[in-house]
């Protein structure tokens, strides 16, 4: 007498190894739905300019005065400092230090207001950083654009990298 039991267990086993080849199509090309096959970019003609960038040594606040100079409205900007004056690529992110009246701090990035483009064309802007002392002194900003876009029916913030702009920053007592 005979059992078929060896051949049972095999068969479970090719079933689960199935299953879960299985499943692992199904989640990959589920999740593959969610990756945007292009990289959403700004639009062509999008500049700003620093007019001034100061920082006061004595109460710690950078004051930026700026404008939008290019052909199409934004939303905000990300920015950088560094407290190093030959620093060529300034990387502290200065957005979670803003003074509350001057926007929104909205991922790492300053923006006027949530879901809307509201730096026009020629319009210009103040902003100001209650930077703390462990920064040191600020003497370099690097101001990254960005704009909401829509793509797919949604709304995306979309960094404009390709526009960035470095200052000096002056140092007031």
């Amino acid at each position: 007498m005979r059992t078929k039991k060896g051949v049972s267990v095999l068969v479970s086993y090719v079933m689960l190894v199935v299953f879960v080849l299985v499943a692992a199509i199904i989640s990959y090309q589920w999740l593959k739905t969610y990756v945007p096959r292009e990289k959403t970019e700004c639009v062509e003609g999008l500049s700003v300019f620093i007019k001034d960038a100061v920082f006061n040594i004595t109460n710690r606040k950078l004051s930026i005065n700026a404008s939008n100079n290019g052909r199409f409205d934004v939303a905000g900007y990300f920015i950088y400092g560094s407290n190093k004056a030959g620093d060529e690529n300034p990387s502290t992110n200065l957005a979670g230090y803003l003074n509350k009246s001057y926007g929104e701090n909205v991922g790492n990035a300053v923006v006027v207001s949530l879901g809307y483009n509201d730096l026009k064309t020629g319009k210009e802007w103040k902003a100001v950083f209650d930077i703390p002392s462990s920064l040191g002194e600020i003497k370099k900003i690097r101001i990254v654009p960005v704009r909401f876009e829509e793509e797919n029916k949604r709304i995306k913030l979309v960094s404009c990298t390709n526009v960035a702009i470095k200052s000096d920053v002056t140092q007031v007592s």
